[in-house]
């Protein structure tokens, strides 16, 4: 796990305009990666390994886009967008976990559930607000999605707890 950043403001320098956090993804490159995903057996494509994973989860932990977007396609025709793996995670909650801010939006487009929780309650933004990713909450605002931003986890905590016990810990580090 990282730790938090130590201040839940995103540097301007880093973020430029969100126009250009959120990249468009090369037609090219998509096609190539649908091809692919498609030439999948749907056993196989479907398939959780011991840890609950399925190869959605893999790329969105790795960031791939392309690949995960056209894995993502994949699932949501077979109505396994929401799938978990072994924490309870989805797709979307890994893809924020590893602070990928351009897939988190792609998924939400596509119809993620943006108040999906995992085994500890965690919704996307507690998850975001934990790991100090603004670049995750900004995709989740460009969304245009409604987000429960007072869910609370099962310890009781909102996102701005996360947020707040988190910066603590990391100016105590």
């Amino acid at each position: 796990m990282q730790p938090a950043r130590s201040t839940p403001y995103p540097d301007p320098l880093e973020l430029g305009s969100f126009g250009d956090l959120v990249g468009v993804l090369d037609p090219g490159e998509l096609a190539r990666a649908r091809a692919e995903i498609q030439s999948m057996d749907p056993a196989r494509l479907l398939h959780q390994d011991e840890d609950g994973d399925t190869i959605l989860h893999l790329l969105a932990a790795r960031g791939l886009r392309h690949f995960a977007q056209a894995a993502a396609e994949a699932f949501k025709e077979c109505g396994r967008l929401e799938i978990k793996e072994h924490k309870g995670k989805t797709p979307l909650l890994v893809a924020a976990t590893a602070n990928q801010a351009e897939l988190v939006r792609d998924l939400l487009v596509l119809g993620a559930d943006v108040d999906a929780a995992d085994h500890k309650g965690q919704t996307l933004l507690h998850l975001a607000a934990t790991y100090g990713f603004p670049n995750v909450l900004m995709a989740v605002l460009a969304s245009g999605v409604q987000v429960e931003v007072e869910a609370r986890n099962f310890e009781g905590q909102t996102p701005l707890h996360c947020a707040v016990i988190s910066h603590n810990k990391a100016l105590r580090a």
